[in-house]
Protein backbone atom coordinates (compact mmCIF):
# COMPACT_ATOMS: atom_id res chain seq x y z
CA UNK A 1 0.00 0.00 0.00
CA UNK A 2 1.50 3.42 -1.13
CA UNK A 3 1.78 6.42 1.24
CA UNK A 4 -1.09 8.45 -0.23
CA UNK A 5 -3.62 5.07 0.16
CA UNK A 6 -2.43 4.69 3.81
CA UNK A 7 -3.38 8.73 3.98
CA UNK A 8 -7.50 8.37 2.70
CA UNK A 9 -9.02 7.71 5.85
CA UNK A 10 -7.07 10.79 7.36
CA UNK A 11 -8.28 12.91 4.60
CA UNK A 12 -11.84 11.73 4.98
CA UNK A 13 -11.73 12.98 8.62
CA UNK A 14 -10.09 16.28 7.52
CA UNK A 15 -12.34 17.01 4.99
CA UNK A 16 -15.23 16.14 7.10
CA UNK A 17 -17.45 19.27 7.46
CA UNK A 18 -17.57 21.40 10.72
CA UNK A 19 -21.34 20.83 10.78
CA UNK A 20 -23.82 18.46 9.20
CA UNK A 21 -27.13 19.81 8.07
CA UNK A 22 -29.81 18.51 9.90
CA UNK A 23 -32.90 19.89 8.59
CA UNK A 24 -32.06 23.30 11.41
CA UNK A 25 -33.27 25.78 9.00
CA UNK A 26 -36.60 24.67 9.96
CA UNK A 27 -37.38 26.18 13.58
CA UNK A 28 -40.18 23.20 13.13
CA UNK A 29 -37.45 20.69 12.34
CA UNK A 30 -35.54 22.00 15.28
CA UNK A 31 -37.93 21.78 17.83
CA UNK A 32 -39.11 18.13 16.85
CA UNK A 33 -35.53 16.32 16.88
CA UNK A 34 -35.33 18.35 20.82
CA UNK A 35 -38.71 16.38 21.70
CA UNK A 36 -37.38 13.56 20.09
CA UNK A 37 -34.26 13.50 22.54
CA UNK A 38 -36.22 15.24 25.53
CA UNK A 39 -39.35 14.26 25.77
CA UNK A 40 -40.45 10.44 27.51
CA UNK A 41 -42.83 9.35 25.13
CA UNK A 42 -39.66 9.54 22.54
CA UNK A 43 -38.04 6.15 22.19
CA UNK A 44 -34.84 8.79 21.61
CA UNK A 45 -34.93 10.16 24.85
CA UNK A 46 -31.67 10.73 26.18
CA UNK A 47 -30.09 10.22 22.82
CA UNK A 48 -28.11 12.82 21.08
CA UNK A 49 -29.23 14.70 17.96
CA UNK A 50 -26.28 13.14 15.83
CA UNK A 51 -28.18 9.61 16.93
CA UNK A 52 -31.44 10.28 15.55
CA UNK A 53 -29.73 11.33 13.02
CA UNK A 54 -27.82 8.18 11.84
CA UNK A 55 -31.26 6.10 12.61
CA UNK A 56 -33.12 8.12 10.48
CA UNK A 57 -30.16 8.10 7.87
CA UNK A 58 -30.61 4.21 8.22
CA UNK A 59 -34.01 4.22 7.98
CA UNK A 60 -34.82 6.02 4.99
CA UNK A 61 -32.31 4.17 3.12
CA UNK A 62 -33.54 0.64 3.77
CA UNK A 63 -36.78 1.90 3.41
CA UNK A 64 -36.02 3.48 -0.14
CA UNK A 65 -37.40 7.03 0.90
CA UNK A 66 -36.21 9.65 -1.65
CA UNK A 67 -33.48 11.39 0.08
CA UNK A 68 -34.47 15.21 0.55
CA UNK A 69 -31.68 17.99 0.92
CA UNK A 70 -31.98 20.35 3.87
CA UNK A 71 -31.78 24.17 2.98
CA UNK A 72 -28.54 25.33 3.83
CA UNK A 73 -28.69 26.46 7.23
CA UNK A 74 -25.33 27.40 9.42
CA UNK A 75 -24.32 25.55 12.85
CA UNK A 76 -26.03 21.94 12.93
CA UNK A 77 -24.42 18.99 14.11
CA UNK A 78 -20.78 18.84 15.11
CA UNK A 79 -18.75 17.06 12.67
CA UNK A 80 -16.54 16.22 16.33
CA UNK A 81 -19.38 14.29 17.70
CA UNK A 82 -19.01 11.75 14.83
CA UNK A 83 -16.32 8.84 15.84
CA UNK A 84 -15.30 6.15 13.01
CA UNK A 85 -17.95 3.76 13.33
CA UNK A 86 -20.78 6.69 12.48
CA UNK A 87 -18.15 7.56 9.25
CA UNK A 88 -18.24 3.51 8.23
CA UNK A 89 -21.71 3.94 8.55
CA UNK A 90 -22.26 7.11 6.48
CA UNK A 91 -20.13 5.83 3.83
CA UNK A 92 -22.02 2.48 3.69
CA UNK A 93 -25.28 4.71 2.91
CA UNK A 94 -23.24 7.11 0.09
CA UNK A 95 -21.33 3.91 -1.79
CA UNK A 96 -24.51 2.22 -2.45
CA UNK A 97 -26.24 5.21 -3.17
CA UNK A 98 -24.46 6.02 -5.83
CA UNK A 99 -22.54 2.28 -6.55
CA UNK A 100 -19.43 3.89 -6.88
CA UNK A 101 -16.75 3.01 -4.42
CA UNK A 102 -14.82 6.26 -4.67
CA UNK A 103 -17.61 7.85 -2.88
CA UNK A 104 -16.51 6.82 0.09
CA UNK A 105 -13.31 8.39 0.10
CA UNK A 106 -15.06 12.22 -0.58
CA UNK A 107 -16.38 12.82 2.66
CA UNK A 108 -18.62 15.97 1.35
CA UNK A 109 -20.21 13.78 -0.90
CA UNK A 110 -21.04 11.38 1.98
CA UNK A 111 -22.13 13.94 4.06
CA UNK A 112 -24.67 15.29 1.57
CA UNK A 113 -25.94 12.21 0.37
CA UNK A 114 -26.50 11.11 4.45
CA UNK A 115 -27.79 14.54 4.82
CA UNK A 116 -30.87 14.07 2.47
CA UNK A 117 -31.90 10.63 3.59
CA UNK A 118 -31.59 11.79 7.53
CA UNK A 119 -33.54 14.82 6.04
CA UNK A 120 -36.24 12.57 4.30
CA UNK A 121 -36.32 9.80 7.35
CA UNK A 122 -36.62 11.95 9.77
CA UNK A 123 -39.95 13.22 8.76
CA UNK A 124 -41.04 9.56 8.65
CA UNK A 125 -39.46 8.67 11.56
CA UNK A 126 -41.50 11.51 13.56
CA UNK A 127 -44.79 10.54 12.24
CA UNK A 128 -44.34 7.60 12.55
CA UNK A 129 -43.41 7.50 16.47
CA UNK A 130 -46.67 10.27 16.66
CA UNK A 131 -49.19 7.53 15.54
CA UNK A 132 -46.92 4.86 17.68
CA UNK A 133 -47.73 7.26 20.88
CA UNK A 134 -51.32 6.59 20.24
CA UNK A 135 -51.06 2.63 20.78
CA UNK A 136 -49.49 3.80 24.25
CA UNK A 137 -46.11 1.96 22.89
CA UNK A 138 -42.99 1.47 25.12
CA UNK A 139 -40.17 3.15 24.21
CA UNK A 140 -38.00 -0.45 23.12
CA UNK A 141 -40.96 -1.70 21.43
CA UNK A 142 -41.73 1.91 18.73
CA UNK A 143 -37.72 1.13 18.14
CA UNK A 144 -38.71 -2.61 17.19
CA UNK A 145 -41.73 -1.84 15.52
CA UNK A 146 -39.50 0.60 13.47
CA UNK A 147 -36.87 -1.67 12.65
CA UNK A 148 -39.57 -4.29 11.68
CA UNK A 149 -41.22 -2.23 9.19
CA UNK A 150 -37.74 -1.34 7.37
CA UNK A 151 -36.66 -4.87 7.60
CA UNK A 152 -40.15 -6.21 5.89
CA UNK A 153 -39.66 -3.39 3.05
CA UNK A 154 -36.27 -4.32 2.59
CA UNK A 155 -37.36 -7.40 1.70
CA UNK A 156 -40.25 -6.55 -0.96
Amino acid sequence: MSDQEKQKPLDFFFDFPAFVNYGQHSKDIMAQYRELTTESWSPFVGYRFVDVFLFCMAYAYVRGIEPESPKSASNGIPGSVFDQKMFDYMRFVAISNTEELETGADAKKTVRICEGYAHAGFKKVYQRIQTLNLEKLTSEKKIKVLIDESQNKSKK
